[in-house]
Parts: C-alpha cells; sequence; structure tokens
C-alpha cells in the first residue's frame, strides 16, 4: 500500500479529499510514473498576453531574498523578482494542497488521530521495522497532525514514515516514497514559519521526483505548488509564477485538459496573487477569475475556497482602480502644472516666441 497522493483524483469531479481514516483505500501509488500525451492545453494568462519577463538573481545582501544558482545579484529595479511591496501585504497567503477541499471540527480530528495514533500501537508490534504498512500509517498519521496544524508533531511522522522508506530502498537509494516524504516535510515546515528550511527539502523532492517519475510525474504539482508558495514568501513571485504555471502545465495533461480540478483552482487562484504581488492586475484578474470558475465546478458557489478566492479577486479589483484613479490624478496634476508654466512664462512658449519674432 503507498502513501496516500493527490495525483489519483487529479481527473475526479468530487469536491472532497478523502482523509486516511475515512477512505484508506483512496491512496495512489507513487513507484511509477508516465508521462502524458501532449495535448493542446489552456495557454497560461502570461503566454497569452505575452508578458514581458525580466531575468536575474536576488540581491545576496538582501536577507530573505532568493537567489537563482549562479550569476551576478540583479539590480533592484529587476523585474522577475522582488520582495513583495508593502502596498501588497493585503493579500491573502497562497494555498496548499493539505486542506484542500476538507473540513473537520478540531474535537473531530483528535478522534481520528488518536484513532490513527491506536492503529499505530498495534502495527508496531505486528509489523517488521521495514514494513510499507508502518511507513504508510505514518504518512498518513503525519497529515492528519497536518491538517490540524501540529506542525512538530506532522514533521516528527513524516520523518518516521521516511525512515522506514530508506530501510525498504537501502542506503543511499532514492525512491518516489521517499520523495513524497520530503515534500510533505517541507510542507510541514512552511505552514511552521520556516520558509528556507521547506525550501530546502522541497527542491530535495522536485528533484527525486523528476529524476525518477519524469517531467510529467503525477507527484510534481503537489511539490511545485509548495515550493511556489514558499518563494513567495521569501519575497520571489517571479520564481513563484515559473513554479505555478509549470505545475498548471502538468495538471492539464494528466487530466486531458479538464480545468475542473480541486489543484487546478487551486493553482490559478495561487498564481493570481502571485501576479498580484508584482502588481499585474490584468494577470491577476485572469488567474484569480479562472480559478474562481475552476472552484464553482469542484466546490460549489458557497463553498468557503471559492469564497476566499472572489474576496482576494476584489481586493485586486479594488487595489486596481486606486491604482487607475491614482495615475489619473497624477496626468491631470501634470496638465495644470505644465499650464501654469506656460501662464507664468508670459505665453512664450514655441507659438508664442513665433509670434514676438
Amino acid at each position: 500500500m503507498q502513501p496516500r497522493s493527490f495525483s489519483s483524483s487529479l481527473s475526479s469531479q468530487q469536491p472532497q479529499q478523502p482523509h486516511p481514516s475515512e477512505q484508506a483505500d483512496a491512496r495512489a501509488s507513487t513507484d511509477s510514473a508516465s508521462a502524458a500525451e501532449p495535448v493542446d492545453v489552456r495557454a497560461s494568462p502570461r503566454q497569452q498576453h505575452q508578458d514581458a519577463e525580466g531575468s536575474g538573481k536576488e540581491n545576496e545582501d538582501e536577507p530573505g531574498v532568493v537567489n537563482d544558482e549562479g550569476g551576478a545579484a540583479e539590480s533592484e529595479s529587476s523585474d522577475l523578482f522582488r520582495k513583495v511591496p508593502q502596498e501588497m501585504e493585503f493579500l491573502p497567503q497562497s494555498d496548499t494542497y493539505i486542506n484542500l477541499g476538507y473540513v473537520s471540527s478540531k474535537a473531530k480530528m483528535r478522534a481520528i488521530i488518536a484513532d490513527m495514533e491506536q492503529h499505530m500501537k498495534i502495527l508496531l508490534t505486528v509489523c517488521a521495522m521495514d514494513d510499507p504498512k508502518l511507513a504508510d500509517q505514518y504518512l498518513d498519521l503525519g497529515m492528519s497532525y497536518h491538517q490540524n496544524t501540529n506542525h512538530e508533531r506532522a514533521i516528527t511522522m513524516y520523518t518516521r514514515a521516511m525512515k522506514v522508506y530508506q530501510r525498504i530502498a537501502g542506503e543511499h537509494v532514492e525512491t518516489l516514497p521517499l520523495a513524497k516524504c520530503y515534500s510533505m516535510i517541507g510542507l510541514a515546515h512552511r505552514d511552521k514559519g520556516d520558509p528556507n528550511e521547506a525550501l530546502e527539502w522541497l527542491e530535495k523532492a522536485y528533484t527525486t521526483m523528476k529524476e525518477l517519475g519524469g517531467p510529467m510525474c503525477p507527484t510534481l504539482p503537489e511539490v511545485l505548488n509548495a515550493r511556489g508558495a514558499v518563494y513567495q514568501e521569501l519575497g520571489a513571485p517571479g520564481k513563484a509564477i515559473e513554479d505555478y504555471e509549470e505545475a498548471l502545465l502538468i495538471l492539464y495533461q494528466l487530466t486531458d485538459g479538464n480545468p475542473n480540478t480541486p489543484y487546478i483552482a487551486i493553482g490559478y487562484y495561487n498564481l493570481g496573487l502571485a501576479y498580484a504581488e508584482r502588481a499585474q492586475n490584468l494577470l491577476a484578474k485572469i488567474s484569480l477569475t479562472r480559478g474562481i470558475e475552476s472552484a464553482i465546478e469542484v466546490f460549489g458557489e458557497d463553498h468557503n475556497t471559492t469564497m476566499r478566492m472572489r474576496e482576494a479577486l476584489q481586493l485586486v479589483m479594488d487595489r486596481h482602480k486606486e491604482e487607475q484613479q491614482q495615475q489619473q490624478q497624477e496626468a491631470e496634476g501634470s496638465s495644470v502644472s505644465a499650464a501654469d508654466s506656460q501662464a507664468a512664462d508670459g505665453g512664450h512658449g514655441p507659438a508664442g516666441s513665433a509670434a514676438a519674432a
């Protein structure tokens, strides 16, 4: 039995993600992944509008900002990376897959976790220490703690699952189940508030999945989405956009171009937030609108995920309107200043000078 994965439900229209204790058989195998045949996917908003992208590196002396590998630091005027402007801090935080479509009370989560802990004790008495069932249970238990926002305990469970998978695979052997553990450890560190540690684990997960599963590995979108969220927190929305767009490309191919899945909805939502952080309001509105369209089909009009997306879109639209009004006021002010300057000069502009001559 393999650890739970989102890839098995990519083509499903069900809005709820089954909890491990409620539907353990819904786990998807991560042992193998085959690249899907290319399909005619929807172009990203950036591709459609041919938005000019800069390139370069972050300033190494600037704390909290991510650098690309190699090359000198870029100037502050670069368009690819820049810190989130203070006026953009009104935006909500980007989303991840851990709670996607799943809503439960704290009391119910505690009861679920207690049952899973009891089952874990039984497994420890009857299973060998390299039994995949132990790793699966540790991973699912970690996800439950993660959903219950107990991030330290989640990291402990994910780490135990990783150690069991390492015993199964052998020393210095990478596997897709191990990559899944790296991904979840990274995501837990991100949610705990440690983006730098999160980035290290997610980079390891991405590299392993791509090497073993190929560029269309079904578990890559989850890692890319999480890494994009980390990049946003580290002040690199340009890098986040690249990850979100790569995730969406994979998702579209895995679903034969079907846009109505929870993961595509969240992908467009996060992409819209990243564009908004760079003040690319038109692309932000396009992405958020697409996310809302998918969320309505998958979750429904009144689902909290859909409503959160609508709120984000309204924030972006309000901000865009304020910027347009400010630009209009500045333009009007410039016109008045020019007229006043000409009047003060006694009308001796080009026409006045000619008349005087």
